[in-house]
């Protein structure tokens, strides 16, 4: 009781308590509650990230229940705190989570724009462009996820003229010739319904 009304008076961001400590509390409160334990490692995963803490995020998300681990919260949250490490591994390993789930649940929006700044930090650019440009399709933006689909368009062209598109690139950039055909229908479709 005691450490719950400290908390709430002072606030969780500028409680001097460390949030292992915090959450240890917290914890031997709801002993025998796993879905309340894993709650509580989200809640204290937030709070790592808020403050800078990307790394405790990650070791934190790992003592989660197998349930609660195949859950859209828990996987966006794992692939933000990974991506927020900035360290190459572990952002590739975002970038796998990512593309899994994309695989199975092409129409999540929020899973795109996390894989797009993903696939940024490791320097894929034709990926990351088409995942921004699923992210606004997602959305029914087209002209956006046009303009970002024909950005990779440019870069891939740019390389091909260099000698430097490999062949990865040459797949991503047929794929990415292909949904902006398909993008570019869906627009005209959008603009004769208006």
């Amino acid at each position: 009781r005691r450490h719950t009304r400290y908390i709430s008076v002072t606030g969780v961001q500028t409680c001097a308590l460390p949030i292992s400590k915090l959450l240890g509390i917290l914890r031997a409160a709801l002993k025998g509650r796993a879905d309340e334990q894993d709650l509580l490692v989200w809640l204290g995963a937030e709070l790592a990230m808020a403050r800078g803490q990307a790394s405790e995020a990650v070791s934190l998300l790992e003592t989660i229940s197998f349930g609660a681990s195949t859950t859209r919260a828990h996987r966006m949250l794992r692939a933000q705190a990974l991506i927020a490490t900035q360290q190459a591994d572990s952002v590739r390993q975002a970038i796998g989570m990512l593309d899994a789930w994309l695989s199975s649940h092409p129409r999540d929006g929020h899973a795109w724009e996390l894989n797009g700044q993903a696939l940024d930090l490791v320097q894929e650019p034709l990926r990351s462009l088409r995942a921004q440009a699923e992210a606004r399709a997602v959305r029914f933006d087209y002209v956006a996820a046009i303009d970002r689909l024909m950005a990779a368009q440019d870069q891939a062209k740019k390389w091909v003229q260099q000698g430097k598109l490999s062949r990865a690139q040459e797949i991503d950039a047929s794929i990415i010739d292909t949904r902006l055909r398909q993008l570019r229908l869906l627009r005209r479709e959008q603009t004769l319904q208006r």
